[in-house]
């Protein structure tokens, strides 16, 4: 299989290559989902060969073993596979590891086999595999090898400072739509609950029963197939989110009621919609791969339309037919809602663009699955989504806006790409938990009214005795003026033009924040600025 790498790609493996050769052994590489991290990753393993290296690759899904081997024998490798179902081959220089498997017979008292000796350890999907159980099978490889280097892939790099202390950013969205590996994801809200009041557990995700309680079948099922039909007449290949697996049960019959042939996955059962005469589900083994499979087929060839899960197909899966996502679901965690989108924005012969059908508002929360992100090290789930609320109410970060009249999201612009509708402002249909829908006008996350600043506020300090004084001292505007510059001398007061034009006192403070003072008179009117100030009416100041 010969492919010429993209140019995030190339920039990728140079960066992580050069990481390792200065020193660095705890690296977390990242691109967007679709951004072919497994491809490097096969690039940089003819590179080991060369080299003389060992090195084993990390999954957590066997369904993500059978799909890299694949991966790896269509570039040319041959892995061992150190996974359940599988016969080892101990003696290849490269190898895959299940990570359940590896735990269970590596870290068991006898161990039942030792880690493979690898000069580099690879672990997929990174953001997840983070947790004890990985951290001892390092412990293992540094044993075995003290010079070994930990490379983590994610789409997602947050929560894994713990990790590793080295980040190197391969690809960004706008990125992978110039080279064609992602497709443009036209985004529509038609619904959504109230969220802003929900607390996030410390992994930034909110609590499952809130979700349950905010996306409770008599608030939403009822919306999703008339706007599913609207944005899908052709009824392309879909994926759909739900809350729970419950939930993903009853979509998978409304659906088929409907007419819609769709079928239901989860970490144990397919689910056609088929039920005995008891009217209990059919359901069969999701855990033979063969039964996935045909499932995944059917989705292509159009035989199912719609493929209904809570959160099984996450990640590990590749399908870069579906056209259309549904999340009927919330995700507090920019993590899961960015894995979850990722299902879909991968590019395919047959599509020139994609759906997004969002009843959870995770689209406008989150922002949209097109942009490209600024990724840091050290940063969390919970602390990016506080960020993001924060910056909106600071008017740092524009929302979307919301179409009334369809439910399509755009940045800007006095009409709706969609529909054509003008107006001026959102029109966001807020599901309310008695299943009625009220519209909010103008943005969900309303900003802040800002305060005055100190600079301001110490100018009124002066004014208000000054103007209520009766001495026969009393300053006049010049005083003033000369006394606020005495006790501010780290601020430059000047002149400068107003809105409506006018010359006004203003304050530059260090921090390069600019203020304009209140209530003073006319700059060049030399009379009133030589009168006591609580002489000079207030209609005469400006």
């Amino acid at each position: 299989m010969s492919f010429t790498p993209w140019p995030h790609q190339t920039r990728g493996i140079d960066q992580l290559w050069a990481a390792i050769d200065n020193g660095d052994n705890k690296i977390v590489l990242t691109s967007p989902t679709g951004g072919g991290k497994t491809f490097m990753t096969t690039q940089m393993i003819h590179e080991t060969q060369k080299r003389g290296m060992k090195c084993v690759f990390h999954v957590n899904r066997k369904s993500l073993a059978e799909q890299t081997r694949k991966v790896f024998e269509a570039n040319g490798l041959s892995p061992g596979m150190r996974a359940s179902g599988y016969d080892p081959d101990f003696d290849q220089a490269v190898q895959i590891s299940m990570t359940p498997t590896e735990a269970a017979r590596s870290l068991s008292s006898p161990p039942r086999w030792n880690v493979h000796q690898a000069d580099i350890v690879f672990i997929d999907e990174a953001h997840s595999e983070k947790a004890l159980r990985i951290q001892k099978l390092i412990e293992r490889y540094k044993q075995q090898n003290s010079n070994a280097t930990v490379v983590g892939l994610t789409a997602t790099p947050l929560d894994v400072s713990h990790m590793y202390d080295r980040l190197i950013i391969a690809g960004t969205n706008s990125e992978l739509r110039a080279c064609g590996a992602h497709l443009l994801c036209r985004e529509f809200s038609p619904t959504m609950p109230d969220v802003l009041a929900m607390k996030r557990k410390q992994n930034g995700e909110f609590k499952d029963q809130d979700v349950e309680k905010k996306m409770a079948p008599h608030m939403v099922f009822g919306h999703i197939l008339p706007h599913h039909r609207r944005l899908n007449p052709l009824l392309k290949p879909s994926l759909v989110f739900a809350p729970t697996v419950a939930a993903s049960l009853a979509i998978t019959d409304m659906y088929n009621d409907a007419g819609i042939k769709a079928a239901h996955i989860c970490g144990k059962s397919i689910y056609y919609g088929d039920k005995d005469r008891d009217g209990n589900p059919i359901v069969l083994d999701s855990g033979k791969i063969s039964l996935r499979e045909k499932l995944f087929d059917q989705l292509k060839t159009g035989e199912i339309k719609v493929l209904v899960n809570k959160l099984v197909l996450e990640a590990g899966i590749d399908l870069p037919e579906v056209y259309h996502l549904v999340l009927a679901t919330m995700f507090g965690s920019l993590t899961q809602y960015l894995q979850v989108g990722g299902r879909v924005i991968r590019n395919h012969s047959s599509l020139d663009h994609v759906i997004l059908q969002d009843h959870g508002g995770n689209c406008l929360i989150h922002g949209s699955l097109n942009n490209d992100r600024e990724w840091e090290l050290g940063a969390t789930a919970k602390a990016v989504a506080e960020k993001t609320i924060k910056d909106r109410q600071e008017g740092k970060e524009q929302e979307p806006i919301v179409c009334p009249k369809c439910g399509a999201m755009r940045l800007s612009g006095p009409s709706c790409f969609e529909c054509g509708h003008q107006h001026s402002q959102s029109g966001i249909k807020i599901l309310q938990e008695d299943g009625v829908l009220r519209e909010l006008k103008g943005p969900y996350i309303k900003q802040k009214a800002k305060g005055k600043s100190e600079a301001v506020k110490e100018w009124m300090n002066l004014y208000f005795p000054c103007s209520k004084s009766k001495s026969s001292r009393a300053m006049t505007w010049n005083s003033m003026l000369n006394q606020y510059k005495m006790a501010n001398p780290d601020k430059l007061v000047f002149h400068t033009d107003d809105a409506q034009g006018r010359k006004r006192l203003a304050v530059a403070e260090r921090n390069g924040d600019v203020s304009i003072l209140p209530l003073h008179p006319p700059i060049g009117n030399d009379y009133l600025w030589a009168q006591k100030v609580r002489d000079v009416r207030k209609s005469d100041l400006l």
